[in-house]
């Protein structure tokens, strides 16, 4: 059999290509390294694509699993290189809703080093400054419910299937080591803030993590950050902020 890699050429993938923004162009990306996954693709779509599988199998001799393997390698250089372009340049794929979908696949399924578009999108975060009281007009990235969520997402993993009441983490990403790189760039003070605010359930996911995989060693430094100064701040903050209940409970897992 011949690899499949070396003969599909994908085309470097700018922030301003309009494909990408388009549902139809989303969904041509997330294609290539998570094809008919139910979540982007409605059942009318799956089951149109599979109107063409007899022809497939009887023209090509590749397993199914192998021939998408190797889309996903070949496509994945490219789509981390968009998602590094996008930050540094315009942070479209956290301020758009429909964006951070693919946004949080590309990371979680892409193959390969994922330490530049990791450190790009913690960046867009930690590099702005926050205050859970501040009345400043501009909401911070951790305040849009959408872009929370691609962290919190990230942090636990992978996404949660309602279907077996757990989180699915696929092998081609680890939550440990982003969480690692986060707790790097965003730094104590500002973790704590989030604590106060709307990113209690972000902060949550980062130290069941740490529970998980974590060193003692990071436990307990974590563990230190949430002293009886800041666990008192956290309860006592009058920011919207929800989730401070559970995060505490967890911190006193660690």
């Amino acid at each position: 059999m011949v690899p499949l890699t070396p003969t599909l050429v994908f085309p470097p993938i700018s922030p301003s290509d309009n494909g990408s923004k388009g549902t139809n162009g989303r969904r041509s990306l997330l294609y290539l390294i998570t094809p008919r996954d139910p979540r982007h693709f409605t059942p009318a779509i799956v089951s149109s694509l599979a109107e063409t599988d007899p022809i497939r199998d009887q023209v090509s001799k590749k397993d199914n699993t192998l021939r998408a393997s190797e889309i996903r390698e070949s496509a994945s250089p490219g789509l981390l290189s968009f998602v590094v372009e996008d930050l540094r340049q315009q942070d479209r794929l956290l301020r758009d809703p429909a964006a951070t979908l693919l946004l949080t696949d590309i990371m979680l399924y892409c193959v390969g080093d994922k330490a530049a578009a990791s450190e790009a999108l913690i960046g867009s975060l930690s590099d702005i400054p926050y205050s859970p009281d501040s009345s400043n007009n501009a909401i911070h990235l951790i305040d849009l419910p959408h872009s929370s969520r691609v962290f919190k997402t990230l942090l636990q993993g992978g996404h949660y299937s309602h279907q077996t009441k757990s989180i699915i983490q696929p092998s081609t990403f680890s939550a440990i080591e982003f969480a690692r790189i986060f707790c790097e760039r965003v730094g104590k003070e500002r973790l704590l803030a989030f604590s106060m605010g709307n990113g209690a359930f972000v902060m949550t996911a980062l130290v069941e993590t740490y529970l998980r995989d974590g060193t003692a060693d990071e436990r307990r430094l974590i563990k230190s950050w949430f002293d009886a100064n800041s666990r008192d701040k956290i309860k006592t903050n009058k920011s919207r902020g929800k989730g401070k209940d559970a995060l505490l409970s967890k911190v006193d897992e660690l």
